[in-house]
């Protein structure tokens, strides 16, 4: 549930709302629920030598 942010160096996960499925497979859906992330959370700061060698063309909303 979070993404990596090469500017921040940082796992994030972003304000919003989720659904959490389990599911014995893609099919069988066992459980639903749902939740909202008040704000950004930084899950994990990393280290520098993480970080891509070579610019990413990064997707943006």
């Amino acid at each position: 549930m979070a993404s990596f942010q090469t500017v921040t160096e940082s796992w994030v996960t972003e304000k919003g709302n989720y659904e959490l499925k389990v599911s014995a497979s893609s099919t069988d859906i066992k459980r639903t629920a749902s939740f909202f992330v008040k704000k950004d959370w930084v899950i994990e700061k990393v280290h520098r030598s993480i970080s891509p060698l070579v610019p990413i063309n990064e997707l943006t909303k």
